[in-house]
């Protein structure tokens, strides 16, 4: 591919993540409070080493393994699993569907992977229960604008009963043991009645802002970004 033609195809990936943002901040508006958190699909490759290589190195990545990239966006962050865990079973959910069909065309360029599923989902109502050895929710339970914005209330932006709902659900998919790794939440995980049933086995320095169950900022509290074990 020429330099114009690689300019072209990369000024044409853009446009489509801008359109693609542009629908799920549609889609926020219209339904309210709802389940989506995050509106942009920013992505790239191996966007959180320290979590894969931490996970990979607690379960291993020479035995099958079912995995779940919940807020896959364009699926880069399951191909790339997919380096870490060879031998994997990978599912990839996402709210939008135009980057779900991307995610399935990137799997066709890739060569094909019978072992990566993409489907488009708000949340895991439809998985089966203890179904995953590890959950990855990166970037996920935020929201760009509030990040930024820093405003007392996340609210309607944000809503800590939805979270609250939403990690409760990826819970009931673990396996007993399962890993849950959380990255950049505005809320925190230990804040959730779902985080008496696990233990944070690895953390990272979390990152501002932080609401509380109340949707009010809380000043000077960083996120419990880290990984996550079942009891």
């Amino acid at each position: 591919m020429g330099f114009g033609s690689r300019i072209s195809s990369l000024a044409g990936a853009a446009l489509s993540a801008l359109r693609s943002d542009a629908r799920s901040l549609r889609q926020m508006t219209r339904t309210g409070r709802r389940t989506v958190f995050q509106p942009f699909g920013d992505t790239r490759d191996n966007r959180y080493p320290p979590f894969f290589e931490f996970v990979r190195d607690q379960l291993g990545s020479d035995t099958r393994r079912q995995l779940l990239s919940f807020g896959c966006s364009t699926g880069e962050e399951v191909f790339t699993l997919r380096g870490y865990f060879p031998n994997a079973s990978i599912k990839g959910l996402d709210v939008d569907g135009a980057r779900v069909r991307a995610s399935r065309r990137n799997v066709a360029r890739r060569g094909g992977d019978a072992d990566v599923v993409f489907e488009i989902a708000d949340s895991t109502a439809r998985e089966p229960d203890a179904a995953y050895d590890a959950i990855f929710a990166m970037s996920v339970f935020r929201n760009g604008m509030v990040a930024k914005n820093r405003p007392a209330s996340c609210a309607p932006a944000l809503d800590f009963a939805i979270f609250e709902n939403a990690v409760a659900d990826l819970a009931r998919c673990l396996k007993p043991k399962g890993l849950l790794a959380l990255r950049a939440a505005n809320f925190r995980f230990a804040d959730t009645a779902a985080s008496a049933g696990f233990r944070r086995v690895w953390e990272t320095p979390g990152a501002p802002p932080v609401y509380g169950r109340d949707d009010a900022l809380r000043p000077n509290v960083f996120s419990d970004d880290g990984v996550f074990q079942k009891l």
